[in-house]
């Protein structure tokens, strides 16, 4: 529901970036904008290669295909990637955006799939790269997973900050007491 409640307020931009509120990431939007301005898409999902979560099938034509539980079953012409939380919409996607109640993502996607073959790329944010630095914030174990990405594989989501060079860190103010043991992650 909130795309479609700034719908009117968002309609007169080139291009309108949506990064989910529990994402942290090094990704960078300049490609994907490219892809997406080039292509003239309505979305451009910006994804990476995640086992467990790769659950959007992009055809050879960078199109997706097929988007959630049932993208596995496609057959083996598309390649298999995760949603990262991130996208390009073009003003013109808004339409499809509801105003005035709840509709999730994934229903309002499926719809432009639907009407408008083609609409809805997939562009894959890891090809050739070096490992990135990605991870969502939005469930318990998700939060550990980037924490534990920072101190122990010393992930930079922002490449301005240094890691702690340990891999427990104890913040400025912090009271350790005597005795305590400090082991792993």
């Amino acid at each position: 529901g909130g795309i479609g409640k700034m719908a009117d307020a968002l309609s007169g931009s080139d291009a309108i970036l949506l990064h989910n509120g529990d994402i942290l990431s090094d990704l960078a939007y300049e490609s994907a904008l490219a892809v997406h301005g080039a292509r003239g898409a309505l979305v451009t999902l910006i994804l990476v290669p995640r086992g467990p979560r790769a659950n959007v099938a992009v055809n050879g034509r960078g199109e997706v295909t097929v988007i959630g539980d049932d993208a596995g079953t496609h057959g083996s012409a598309a390649r298999l990637l995760g949603y990262t939380g991130l996208a390009v919409l073009a003003p013109e996607s808004l339409a499809f955006f509801p105003r005035g109640r709840k509709s999730g993502l994934l229903a309002v996607l499926r719809e432009m799939m639907r009407t408008k073959p083609g609409s809805v790329l997939g562009w894959n944010a890891a090809p050739g790269r070096a490992p990135y630095a990605w991870g969502e914030t939005g469930s318990a174990a998700g939060y550990l997973a980037v924490h534990r990405n920072i101190l122990v594989s010393k992930a930079r989501f922002d490449p301005a900050l240094e890691p702690p060079p340990l891999p427990l860190h104890a913040g400025d103010g912090a009271v350790v007491e005597p005795g305590a043991v400090w082991k792993g992650f």
